[in-house]
């Protein structure tokens, strides 16, 4: 695993900020969580969904915190993030399908979908740069990441617009490439209610 772009990374820890990154089911994301740490060197945190079993959960947990990572569940994210005192690399892997009711719709891959508004929630209350990952598969076994700023200072943004700039970005990346997403999630499961 290696970075395109540090200096994109160098220019973000040279203010002193922390940057929020979104991303995708895209090649191999549990890899680019477990490295972040490393990979970044700062501290970093990805949001998870707990797993039903408590047992495979807490394996999961330390298997994806064992290279320095820090796991938070979806549900204490904003909280975690807010409170944090530190330079933090938040990534949140925002591409399933979320409860149409609190979901925000646009068009994604010609498809009317529901999008989580919880990166653009978090993107604007902290103002920390927002910040996409596109993680390629350059051989077997060897992967980079690349940094794409998507909004300097979300809170400037309007309603919506982080959330169709990550969208955006991740369309991109699929048509780059279409078999490395998870096309398993069911995106479309659930229809806009009237």
């Amino acid at each position: 695993m290696y970075l395109k772009n540090p200096e994109v990374l160098d220019r973000l820890k040279e203010n002193n900020e922390g940057f929020i990154a979104v991303s995708g089911h895209y090649n191999n994301w549990e890899w680019l969580g477990v490295s972040m740490a490393g990979l970044f060197n700062m501290k970093s945190m990805v949001t998870y969904k707990p797993l039903s079993s408590k047992l495979m959960d807490k394996v999961m947990k330390n298997v994806r915190e064992s290279l320095g990572t820090e796991l938070v569940t979806m549900n204490n994210t904003y909280r975690s993030v807010m409170q944090s005192k530190e330079p933090l690399a938040t990534l949140l892997v925002a591409d399933q399908a979320p409860d149409p009711r609190h979901a925000n719709w646009l068009l994604f891959l010609n498809q009317d979908t529901p999008c989580f508004t919880g990166p653009e929630r978090i993107a604007k209350a902290k103002n920390n740069p927002l910040v996409f990952l596109a993680m390629r598969r350059e051989k077997r076994g060897h992967y980079s990441v690349e940094f794409e700023i998507l909004h300097e200072n979300p809170a400037e943004s309007s309603d919506g617009e982080i959330t169709r700039l990550h969208a955006k970005a991740l369309e991109k990346l699929i048509m780059e490439y279409p078999p490395a997403w998870l096309w398993s999630h069911k995106r479309w499961k659930h229809k806009r209610l009237e």
